[in-house]
């Protein structure tokens, strides 16, 4: 059984716990349980969908509350799109900002013991509905992918930044040399390669350099 929110289906019980967590009256549903959303449901949640929706019910004076994130990186990036204003293509020039966050493991999964490391979220917005969206990132994956060290990484030696951290975000199956640009419509991406016969790699993230001199135009 499924619970819709916001045209977003959800899994029964994490479907309830947001109904409560949020005070949704649903007819028929039994909203006197128990049944407390915590940060944790939500960090597990892997569709990005669901998770906006969760932590909107969930409510970010709460969230803040709870794991105590730290930023880590504030970055802003100068960009230029075009859409259609009133009928005529448009030229627009904004800023995007992006926010990357530390969260305690232990904190996050409660526990107090063990090699729990700490997790990593970007903060950002969608461009066209300025919709706030938290990604969780896989922060050795990120440092592999710009070249950096991980040991010298968790020695505090080596930095990463949210520029990073969104590129990464984004996987391809093209190399980097044969990539024109790129445009992200929300969560999908097209590359526009040079050529149309290319050798296709292993799916990959891309790196903070193609985040800044490929993606032509979001949306």
């Amino acid at each position: 059984m499924k619970i819709i929110i916001n045209n977003v289906p959800f899994d029964y019980e994490m479907g309830l716990k947001v109904c409560i967590a949020g005070g949704i009256q649903i007819e028929g549903l039994d909203l006197n349980q128990e049944d407390t959303l915590t940060f944790k449901d939500i960090a597990m949640l892997q569709n990005i969908e669901q998770r906006r929706i969760a932590i909107f019910h969930f409510g970010t004076e709460k969230l803040l509350n709870e794991i105590e994130p730290v930023l880590v990186s504030k970055e802003i990036l100068n960009k230029t799109t075009e859409c259609i204003v009133d009928e005529v293509l448009t030229t627009i020039n904004y800023q995007d900002t992006y926010e990357l966050y530390k969260v305690s493991g232990k904190k996050l999964f409660g526990k107090n013991y063990g090699d729990i490391r700490d997790e990593y979220y970007v903060k950002c917005r969608d461009t066209s509905t300025d919709r706030e969206y938290i990604i969780w990132v896989d922060i050795s994956s990120v440092l592999r992918t710009n070249g950096k060290s991980e040991w010298s990484f968790r020695k505090g030696e080596e930095v990463v930044d949210a520029i990073e951290c969104i590129a990464w975000t984004i996987k391809t199956d093209v190399p980097t040399e044969e990539i024109e640009y790129i445009v992200r419509q929300g969560d999908c991406v097209f590359v526009k390669t040079k050529k149309e016969d290319y050798e296709v790699v292993n799916t990959r993230h891309l790196s903070k350099e193609e985040y800044i001199n490929l993606l032509k135009f979001e949306s």
